[in-house]
């Protein structure tokens, strides 16, 4: 990307007018989030454990985002969100395909699995 000095603004991307407002408004709390999420959903995808703590790290920034944007609900659905990330890190078992146990999901393979015969 191309920089420009100003002796007003110090260093800046050159942008046609009103994109860097637009792109760069929120500090880009909400672009951090939204690259946190994304990885967040393609290592759980993948069934890495890891892909909780960038979801927790997603809902960190959707937190700072929601706090500066002044949204009440944004700020307790993400940090609902951070803490069930926590909780799901913890108790996740590698291989298992579950992330916790005794959440009933293995009666219900054990039924899929035999058949509806029982």
């Amino acid at each position: 990307m191309i920089c420009l000095e100003t002796k007003k603004t110090g260093w800046k991307p050159v942008l046609p007018s009103g994109m860097y407002d637009f792109f760069f408004k929120h500090y880009a709390l909400d672009w951090a989030a939204a690259v946190f999420m994304f990885l967040s959903m393609w290592r759980l995808g993948k069934h890495r454990r890891d892909g909780f703590v960038l979801a927790a790290i997603a809902s960190g920034f959707w937190i700072a985002f929601n706090v500066k944007v002044d949204s009440a609900g944004g700020i307790i659905a993400n940090a609902v969100i951070l803490a069930m990330a926590v909780r799901s890190f913890t108790t996740f078992k590698q291989g298992s395909g579950i992330s916790h146990e005794g959440s009933g999901g293995e009666k219900e393979a054990e039924i899929h699995a035999s058949g509806p015969d029982g």
